[in-house]
């Protein structure tokens, strides 16, 4: 007669609860846009001095969509204060000028948008203040003297400041998948 012979079977299912990780993966994905958006405007203000408070001004609204920013003002010299009570005239148009002024020549959008298999987190900022973006790209003319040296490059360092949050930051901020993953053993005799 032969021994018997026993075979042991295990097999495991793996669920994913995808519904909430993907609300999980949603809501920490929106607050990690405006915190990348809050690294980006740092940078960017930083990088811009402050005269009439105009070009910190036009960062203003994005300030005020992610909250947190923080834009420092200076106190005014007098001849600034001239300045923006008369504001200034470039190639026939009229700026007027202040912190307060300054949300005038921006605009931005932070949106989220969803499909079925797609995620996208869109974060656009433009400016009009002529002045500003050439000395932010562009060197000064020596006669013009300026305190502070052109260019700014606040759109560069903003970009860097993004890219290093998105890159360093965000990826330990995820939620982890483990957490939503169950494992259901099944043996067989």
């Amino acid at each position: 007669m032969m021994p018997a012979i026993r075979t042991r079977r295990e097999f495991s299912i793996t669920k994913i609860d995808v519904v909430n990780f993907t609300k999980t993966l949603k809501a920490e994905l929106e607050i990690q846009q405006r915190q990348a958006i809050r690294a980006w405007g740092r940078a960017v203000v930083a990088k811009i001095p402050f005269y009439t408070g105009t070009s910190r001004g036009v960062f203003k609204p994005v300030a005020k969509t992610v909250g947190r920013l923080g834009i420092p003002k200076k106190a005014l010299s007098k001849r600034a204060r001239a300045k923006i009570a008369s504001g200034t005239t470039i190639q026939g148009k009229h700026y007027s000028l202040g912190f307060e002024a300054g949300g005038q020549y921006s605009e931005h959008n932070v949106e989220q948008k969803y499909t079925h298999y797609k995620l996208s987190y869109v974060f656009e900022f433009e400016w009009d203040l002529i002045y500003a973006i050439w000395n932010d790209i562009q060197p000064a003319p020596t006669w013009m003297h300026l305190k502070t040296p052109t260019p700014w490059g606040a759109l560069v360092a903003g970009e860097k400041a993004w890219l290093s949050y998105v890159q360093n930051d965000l990826p330990k901020r995820l939620p982890n998948i483990a957490k939503f993953v169950k494992i259901r053993n099944l043996r067989g005799g």
